[in-house]
């Protein structure tokens, strides 16, 4: 039951019968539970978004964090990896009626689409954890060159 959906209701416990107590224990039970389930999610939620977010690195793989997935790609468990940091971050959206305004994108992302396509996308970095990857590792030179990945000129870029 969602916060919307109650309802406060009263009910009578004068003679009710030992299985009627029985079911409206397990009702009020039930209801208890899954109203500190969502509140427990609600702060692990928010505890994940506030703590100290990682410096990740050129080539770390990353996935969302638990919950806090706000864009469509990539997946919720798909693995993309990390191209680049931003030292100053992008602000996606001016408009406050969007649930991105004023989310500061720092980190260049790069995943495949469901077509198999390359593709790469900035992010808030807050709303990602670090992954253990497969064992798959990149060359040197290729971690040189994500490392020397420069960011878009934000007075032109149109995010």
């Amino acid at each position: 039951m969602s916060y919307d959906d109650k309802v406060e209701e009263s009910i009578p416990i004068e003679g009710l019968s030992p299985q009627q107590a029985e079911v409206l224990l397990m009702k009020l039970l039930n209801r208890s539970t899954e109203e500190n389930s969502e509140e427990t999610e609600l702060i692990r939620m928010v505890k994940a978004f506030v703590e100290t977010p990682v410096d990740f690195q050129p080539g770390d793989m990353v996935r969302w964090k638990s919950g806090l997935k706000n864009k469509r790609l990539p997946a919720e468990k798909q693995p993309a990896i990390v191209i680049h940091q931003l030292s100053e971050p992008l602000i996606a959206d001016k408009d406050s009626g969007t649930p991105y305004f004023q989310e500061p994108l720092n980190l260049v992302l790069a995943f495949t689409s469901k077509e198999g396509e390359l593709v790469t996308f900035y992010y808030d970095k807050r709303r990602f954890e670090r992954i253990k990857s497969n064992g798959a590792k990149f060359p040197p030179e290729t971690i040189e060159r994500l490392s020397k990945f420069s960011k878009p000129n934000a007075k032109t870029s149109n995010i």
